[in-house]
Order: C-alpha cells, then structure tokens, then sequence
C-alpha cells in the first residue's frame, strides 16, 4: 500500500488509498499505550480546530478517515467502513474500540456503524448530526435515497437500516453519546433528529449529553469550549 507523508496542524499525516477511497492516518506525538483513536467519518478538514481533534491528538489519540462520500452509508458503504476498521485494528494494532467523530452526514455514518458494530464503538460525538436516515435533509435525500435502492420513506422504513430504529443496540452495548446542537438548525433540524434520539437514548437507559447553541445553525460545527467534548470522550471511552 503506497503511502504519502504529509503533516496536518503540525502532525504527521500518513495518507494512502483504501479500496480505492482516500484515507489518511494522523499521528500523535506520544499515542497511549492502547493506542486509541478518534475516527471522524465526514468533513475531516471542517472546524478542525473547534470539533477536538486537535485536542485528541495531543492526548495521545490517533486520528483517522476514510472518504465514503456519496455511498451514504448504504451497505456498499458500510463494507468499506468495515474493512477499514479491520485493517487499523489488524493490521496498524489500534484499539478494538473507537471513539466516533459524526459531523452532519458523518453522525449518520456513526450511528449506522455502531448500529452494525456496538461492540467495536466506544464512545459518539456527533456535531448537528443527521440522526435519521428517513428524515435525511431535503438537499440530498433524494441522492441518499438512491443510494439504498430507494425511492420513498415507506421504501426507505422497510430496509430496516435506520439507526434510530435499533438505538437498543447501542443502548445495550453502553455507548455514552455526546451531541452539540445548533438550535436554529435548519438543515438538520433538531426536532427531527437529535430531539428524538435523545428521548429515546433516555428511555433505553442511555448516557447521553446534549450542548446546545442557541441562535446557531447548522454551522460552524463545534463548541467554543471543545474541552467538553473531549472531556467526556476521555472520561468514557472504556476498552
């Protein structure tokens, strides 16, 4: 696999193609013994210096992403995801858990890998982050529709791929999930998707911590005190 150094807010940064997806590794300075890792799934290069990576990075945490744009964590999405996890645990010797970074389309990705794969998650941050695959933003939902074969909601409920529908899974798996949440959200709208998340995480018995801006919306993504997020990411991120 050929790889290409690159440095990224002072960081090495190995990139290389991943089953024809781009995807790059970041180094920390020190990495933790266990060797854990902070896995953004979308816009890895939107407010990183507000979302915590940076932060991660210097706490020991390896950083990491594999470009999945466009296969909206469909099925076919979900295998690259897979593999990818494989060969970081496999074959770069990470830890078997990570922590899972979901920036907009990316807390879909989150919560479609952890409804697939509780056992591999240890902790969710997810930023403005699409909750519901039914109620995708009207931008692209029709292109994520597409995606899954789909061309209506009725269609879409059928395939039974919702994460929101299985938050049993994670709930039973003790996922602690942390949300940063733009009330003026009109893109991914809070009532439809963080609003009912949370309600139901609550109900399963989850942990579950919910920031709120007011007056923002959809972006910038982040919090002006990204200590929180990283705090309860170290805090619950359990092997």
């Amino acid at each position: 696999m050929e790889e290409n150094i690159t440095t990224w807010y002072g960081f090495k940064r190995i990139n290389f193609q991943f089953m024809d997806h781009e995807a790059f590794i970041v180094e920390p300075y020190e990495p933790l013994p266990e060797k854990k890792w902070n896995w953004c799934m979308e816009w890895p290069g939107a407010f990183v210096e507000r979302c915590g990576a940076l932060e991660l990075l210097k706490r020991g945490y390896y950083h990491v992403h594999v470009k999945i744009y466009g296969t909206w964590a469909s099925p076919e999405g979900m295998k690259i995801l897979d593999a990818f996890y494989k060969y970081l645990v496999n074959e770069r010797g990470f830890a078997p858990k990570v922590a899972l970074m979901g920036l907009s389309m990316g807390g879909l990705y989150s919560y479609r890998f952890a409804m697939e794969y509780p056992e591999r998650v240890a902790v969710i941050y997810g930023d403005a982050a699409v909750c519901d695959l039914v109620a995708y933003p009207e931008c692209t939902r029709k292109d994520v529709y597409a995606a899954y074969g789909c061309t209506t909601a009725d269609e879409m409920r059928a395939l039974d791929l919702n994460p929101i529908d299985h938050l049993d899974r994670l709930a039973a798996a003790q996922i602690p999930l942390i949300n940063v949440v733009g009330l003026a959200d009109e893109v991914v709208i809070p009532a439809e998707h963080i609003d009912i998340l949370e309600l139901r995480y609550r109900k399963l018995g989850g942990k579950i911590k919910v920031l709120y801006r007011p007056y923002i919306g959809h972006h910038p993504h982040g919090y002006d005190d990204s200590s929180q997020v990283v705090d309860f990411i170290e805090e619950n991120y359990k092997l």
